[in-house]
């Protein structure tokens, strides 16, 4: 069964801090049961919205495929820090999902848009 305790959630929050220290981050343990980690600030220039012609405000990440976001060398080293205690033994196939924790990343957070800094 996955869980989140509030000591892991806090060792992600220093361990990001440590790496990252020009960043800010959000790092919140959900329900127990899952982590969600989103980049708030950053000197990183994250892809353009075309429609509106300005950086994206929240982009909720795939942490499967960072290869689809510009940065995606940073976006792993997260991703790597935020799952160096988790396990995932799931087996979709026959519907069995077993893992240490959820993990959901994003750029920004609905309640507050991603900034870049100078």
């Amino acid at each position: 069964m996955a869980y989140m305790s509030k000591e892991h959630a806090k060792e992600i929050r220093n361990n990001l801090k440590k790496e990252f220290p020009n960043f800010k981050f959000s790092v919140r343990n959900k329900h127990y049961s899952s982590i969600r980690v989103s980049l708030l600030k950053s000197p990183l220039d994250f892809s353009i919205d075309l429609e509106k012609n300005k950086p994206y405000d929240y982009i909720q990440v795939n942490h499967y495929h960072l290869e689809w976001y510009s940065h995606s060398d940073v976006l792993k080293r997260i991703k790597d820090i935020i799952n160096a205690k988790n396990y995932d033994n799931s087996e979709p196939q026959f519907d069995h999902f077993d893992v240490g924790y959820y993990v959901n990343m994003n750029i920004g957070d609905y309640e507050k848009p991603y900034e870049q800094i100078k």
